[in-house]
């Protein structure tokens, strides 16, 4: 991966200040991205217009409706998904102010493989509100959408841990 950075002076929590300048690489994040953020509002407003007045607008943990609500609720969630996903692209832009790790970042190279989770995970964010509208507008016509929302959150951990087990791995250490 060819990420520029460059670093500043460090004011953020001690980390060190870089800023992320656009690539081809973030470019492909950003157009599957926004390829996704259509098809979700696609898939929203397909399932709005044919769904009934109620649809299921909370799931326990055994991914059964627990809770019914207007079929607005599909709209609202697509902007939410939208919203979500929009910043999840912008932060990895500033990763030393938007992108918190459960260890101290003290070496620059660590925001490569920081800023690639948080592109990776904004597309699997777009894939998770999808997975939902789809559960909550479909929920008694297939099987799909109960399958559907634990791989991805499946994916979210998997992806989460891989890059900060990089990032991790990247850390200076003192001597």
């Amino acid at each position: 991966m060819k990420m520029k950075f460059v670093r500043t002076k460090s004011t953020w929590r001690n980390r060190p200040n870089v800023i992320v300048h656009r690539t081809k690489e973030g470019l492909v994040f950003e157009v599957i991205s926004a390829v996704l953020i259509v098809l979700l509002w696609v898939i929203a407003v397909v399932l709005f217009l044919h769904s009934p007045e109620k649809v299921p607008t909370h799931f326990g943990a055994d991914l059964e409706a627990n809770a019914i609500g207007s079929k607005s609720v599909l709209l609202i969630m697509a902007a939410v998904g939208t919203f979500t996903t929009i910043l999840m692209l912008v932060s990895a832009y500033f990763p030393h102010k938007m992108v918190n790790m459960p260890f101290e970042v003290t070496d620059v190279r660590q925001y490569a493989p920081i800023v690639q989770m948080t592109r990776v995970l904004a597309i699997e964010i777009a894939l998770l509100f999808i997975s939902i509208v789809i559960m909550m507008g479909a929920y008694y016509k297939s099987v799909l959408p109960k399958i559907l929302l634990p791989c991805v959150f499946v994916l979210i951990i998997i992806t989460t841990i891989y890059y900060s087990v990089k990032a991790y791995k990247l850390r200076k250490t003192e001597r």
